[in-house]
């Protein structure tokens, strides 16, 4: 079964009218053409599912998905007692490929210290160590953690 199959049977649930079902069947693709395996791609999409159901149930569109919203998301999905630590880079990945396909705008924020700081150790870790991008978003939290703690922002 391939991730467009495993997409369209989770978009053919109730929550497929909500702010992101457009975008459900492509991060599908993306999943796709990334190579995930089928498990994880249904587990991924589940998890926009019901970030998407959450959404709607929240009166919110798609373009108010940002940062803020996401941790929101989080917070009710884990006192729902289901909020591992690798749905936030899930929910992050999606984000960003929103925004890098142009179908979200991108912030335009003004950068910390603690946020250039973390983008020079996020581009080190990719141009001298090689790092993935879902290995860099497992360092980065923790390192930007350390940061703020040590340094304040």
């Amino acid at each position: 079964m391939t991730v467009s199959v495993c997409a369209a049977s989770l978009t053919s649930q109730p929550w497929h009218t909500g702010p992101l079902a457009s975008h459900i069947a492509w991060f599908a693709g993306r999943l796709a053409e990334q190579g995930y395996a089928h498990f994880t791609a249904q587990e991924k999409l589940r998890l926009v599912t019901h970030l998407n159901q959450w959404l709607q149930d929240q009166h919110v569109g798609a373009e108010a998905l940002d940062e803020p919203c996401l941790d929101q998301f989080l917070q009710y999905h884990q006192q729902q007692g289901r909020a591992p630590r690798h749905h936030r880079v899930t929910l992050q990945t999606l984000l960003h490929a929103l925004r890098d396909a142009g179908m979200l705008p991108t912030p335009a924020q003004q950068q910390s210290s603690l946020d250039m700081l973390a983008q020079a150790f996020d581009d080190y870790l990719t141009s001298e160590r090689g790092l993935a991008h879902i290995t860099r978003a497992h360092y980065l939290p923790i390192v930007r953690r350390f940061l703020q703690e040590r340094f304040g922002t």
